[in-house]
């Protein structure tokens, strides 16, 4: 009875083994049985390296060597290809920044006037531009990963790949990239999101995207998409824009006859309607005061504000992937080319434009006061003070509105890098303000010492307004010790300046930096440049000579003469430099001790802006077009991806060569997309988007091997490695718009748009596409849930854990930034978040097995 037992189990084992495994032949690769020559009993092979044997990228035989080499080769071969990602996205950037900066002519009503003028303004709203084209830009792997995964895999069960890295990305982007930011700033500074409501109005709706995708995958119909689950999903994105749109104008505003803001820039050239000049814009309306960096400036908007120039995340990332391909071009060459950099205006290596975005905060404050209110600011933007003066004297002025109301404010000092007791003393009091008096002034006395030492900042801040009718406008006023004990750092203020070829000379404004004490002096002379030289006697005229700067005087200016007359008829860029050298009594150089000239090409221009209207219209804007030569325009583009462009005098040339020539095989394969400047990037925007999609084909393969060999299932091959790589060029971008940007926009504006068109483009078109066409075939999409659902949870957790972060640092001054203390704790807590995020996915991961495989009911 026992034996007869024991045949019966034997045979239910051998019948369930049949059932659920293949026969082993040599047309078949995996968990197989197969019967032994004498026929007693049964063998069963598992291959647990099959499934990486099945791509079409690898050569028969390859996958025969050791794991450890193919890990080895599959993740250079990986890390190769990010590369050509990275630098199809930047072309790709590029010709979104291009099509988002068009712009037209219309005609609009005068804010003040009254009057119609014809103002040019962008085509494109900066929130539908930044949520979607930009948005897409940044996020155009992800996308192009998820689409082409469903295409290649018609006819089988949908991927995890895609999805996957969409969750990964949102959650690198959301908990890791803060904390980098945040970490690259100096001590002290903050960087404040301005469009904090546009930027909550996307986070709502990266949240709802990622439930939505839970709900989908989860709830409504498990394992499957229905068709109208795909069209509901790409819907959503509209709806976004329309929402984001909406609470950036603000329409509830003007619809009650208030007015949010100005709906177009006036600038004093403006024509009327009629043809002839639009009213002046500097006409004084009732008393409405605008501040500059000087003092007070009372004159309307539209004379005293230029329109502030922003920087979008793909400008950043266009520098960052530009670097990565060993191009040595400085964030302000690429400024100046497209016209973000003024001549004259001081740039600073930790911080650019601060100054202009507590001016424009302090205009939206003014506008945003209600009618007839008195306003409260500082008098300057700004104030600079030599240590040894002893004193800074800060005023405080209030304007507009009933002058003869009392009011009192209390004020404060507060350390930045400047430290109380040792180069200030601290002081904090009250201003009270009497009826007719209009300004008071704050006396903080600064420590001279002998030392030497760099510039310092503190702040002095106003708080507890007491008053009827009045609006403090501006609460805080940076002060900077300028240390005057040595003879200073004396340095080009741009490493790069670009001048057409009508230009008949060029002037480059030399600093002084950290003192200013005594006379001192420094020669300066001109070379020939390399490459494409520009050369003396022909194209400048070759110059030499003595600065001096006087005792306090901390800058003056080098004018070089250029000959028009050389440069006649040469259609590509001619460079040459401008060196400084032995600086005499008690000054050091700086590291921009050269400055490189660029005689740039009039057809080329230097306005990166164009005017449809006046492409259509105009009759010069049709010969420039004529003038475009692609075929010359094509031979550049080779030059370029063959030579590499580096930076003279540079500390890393021999690391930007290795960069160059690791990624040169992608620069010749991208420089057959067409040129940026051509048909408005159009084109370009197509070409690089094929190129893409064929790069992310690549990718989604290697990635596949690479996670097999390493033992990581789909969904943590997408959350980790491919999310990680498809993010590290918005990392570097980020970092780079925290450091140079004045506010927090560029840098972690973006994400929450970009997370959520993720998915609503990234997985509403592969379900569209999916879903459809098992549809037609009548049958049904299935589409495996795995572990999304689980990591899904684990990002709305920490989406919420970080949201909180942000509303108490904004409290506390800014999203990004602040005490040495305050960016480490930042910075270990997005750490700790993404760790967490991975560590629970994967053990998530790897508890849990499908019962199917084993037979079991």
């Amino acid at each position: 009875m026992a034996v007869a037992n024991g045949k019966q189990a034997f045979q239910n084992v051998v019948d369930v083994v049949k059932d659920e495994l293949n026969e082993c032949t040599e047309f078949f690769s995996g968990t197989c049985w197969e019967s032994p020559p004498p026929g007693r009993g049964y063998i069963i092979w598992d291959d647990d390296r099959a499934d990486c044997h099945d791509s079409v990228i690898l050569v028969p035989g390859f996958n025969l060597m050791h794991r450890g080499v193919l890990i080895v080769c599959y993740a250079l071969f990986f890390i190769w290809l990010f590369f050509g990602i990275a630098i199809c996205s930047d072309i790709f950037s590029e010709s979104i920044e291009n099509i988002t900066s068009l712009t037209h002519k219309v005609v609009r009503k005068h804010p003040r006037t009254g009057e119609k003028v014809v103002v040019e303004e962008k085509v494109w709203n900066w929130v539908v531009a930044n949520i979607s084209l930009m948005a897409f830009g940044t996020s155009a792997p992800e996308i192009l990963l998820s689409i082409v995964e469903t295409l290649t895999q018609l006819g089988s069960k949908g991927g995890e790949l895609g999805a996957s890295t969409i969750v990964g990305s949102a959650a690198y982007n959301y908990f890791l990239i803060p904390g980098i930011c945040t970490a690259a700033l100096p001590a002290g500074e903050f960087r404040k999101l301005e469009h904090i409501y546009v930027f909550i109005c996307t986070a709502i709706w990266s949240v709802w995207a990622y439930i939505w995708m839970f709900l989908a995958l989860s709830i409504i119909s498990p394992g499957e998409v229905e068709i109208w689950e795909g069209f509901v999903t790409l819907a959503f994105f509209p709806l976004m824009l329309i929402t984001a749109y909406t609470v950036d104008k603000k329409p509830w505003l003007w619809m009650s006859g208030q007015v949010a803001d100005f709906p177009f820039d006036v600038e004093e050239n403006a024509e009327a309607a009629d043809g002839s000049k639009g009213a002046s814009s500097g006409k004084h309306n009732g008393g409405s005061g605008v501040w500059t960096p000087g003092g007070i400036q009372t004159g309307s908007l539209g004379s005293s504000i230029a329109p502030k120039q922003k920087h979008s995340i793909l400008y950043y990332r266009m520098l960052t992937v530009r670097q990565m391909a060993g191009e040595s071009k400085t964030p302000e060459m690429l400024a100046l080319k497209e016209g973000r950099i003024k001549e004259g205006q001081e740039v600073n290596d930790d911080e650019v434009g601060t100054l202009s975005g507590r001016f424009v905060d302090r205009v939206q404050k003014e506008q945003a006061a209600p009618t007839g209110a008195s306003k409260l600011g500082f008098s300057s933007m700004h104030y600079s003070v030599l240590e040894a003066s002893g004193v800074a004297r800060v005023v405080v002025r209030r304007y507009d509105g009933d002058l003869d109301m009392p009011l009192s404010v209390s004020y404060a000092t507060k350390d930045g890098t400047a430290v109380a007791g040792i180069d200030y003393k601290p002081v904090q009091g009250e201003l009270k303000f009497g009826p007719g008096e209009v300004s008071k002034e704050i006396e903080v006395s600064i420590i001279d010492d002998d030392m030497t030492e760099p510039d310092v900042t503190f702040n002095v801040m106003l708080s507890d307004l007491k008053g009827v009718g009045v609006v403090l406008v501006q609460d805080m006023v940076p002060v900077t010790i300028v240390d005057d004990d040595e003879g200073g750092m004396l340095m080009f203020e741009l490493p790069t300046k670009e001048v057409g070829m009508d230009d008949t000379f060029v002037d480059l404004n030399v600093v002084r930096r950290n003192g200013t004490d005594g006379r001192v002096t420094v020669e300066y002379s001109t070379s020939d440049g390399t490459g494409p030289a520009a050369i003396a006697g022909k194209h400048y005229k070759e110059t030499k000579g003595t600065l001096v700067f006087e005792s306090g005087e901390d800058r003056t200016k080098v004018r070089i003469p250029l000959l028009a007359a050389g440069a006649n008829g040469e259609d590509k860029m001619l460079v040459f430099k401008v060196a400084l050298s032995n600086p005499l009594g008690g000054a050091v150089l700086g590291k921009r001790q050269i400055c490189r000239i660029i005689i740039v090409p009039e057809k080329k221009g230097l306005q990166k802006s164009k005017s449809m209207d006046s492409d259509k219209s105009s009759k010069d804007g049709d010969e420039d077009e004529e003038e475009f030569n692609l075929w010359e325009a094509y031979k550049e583009q080779y030059r370029e991806a063959i030579m590499p462009e580096l930076e003279d005098g540079a500390d890393n040339v021999w690391f930007d060569m290795l960069l160059h020539y690791i990624s040169i095989t992608w620069k010749l394969i991208c420089a057959i997309i067409p040129p940026a400047d051509y048909a408005q990037s159009y084109p370009t925007f197509v070409g690089s988007l094929v190129v893409l999609v064929g790069i992310i084909y690549l990718t989604k393969e290697v990635a596949n091997v690479l996670g097999c060999e390493l033992t990581l299932s789909p969904v943590m091959t997408g959350v980790s490695l491919v999310a990680l790589g498809t993010s590290l060029p918005d990392t570097f971008a980020s970092r780079m718009a925290a450091i140079h940007d004045d506010t927090a926009d560029a840098a972690i504006g973006n994400i929450t748009g970009s997370n959520s068109t993720n998915v609503f483009l990234g997985l509403g078109l592969p379900w569209i596409i999916g879903a459809g066409y098992y549809y037609g075939r009548g049958e049904k999409f299935l589409v495996s849930e795995g572990d999304l659902g689980f990591t899904l949870v684990l990002w709305c957790a920490g989406f919420g854990a970080m949201s909180i972060v942000f509303a108490i640092r904004r409290a506390r001054g800014g999203e990004l930034g602040g005490s040495l203390k305050a960016q480490r704790i930042l910075l270990a807590w997005s750490i700790f978040l993404w760790l967490f995020f991975l560590v629970l996915s994967g053990v998530h991961s790897y508890s849990h097995f499908d019962s199917d495989v084993y037979g079991e009911e």
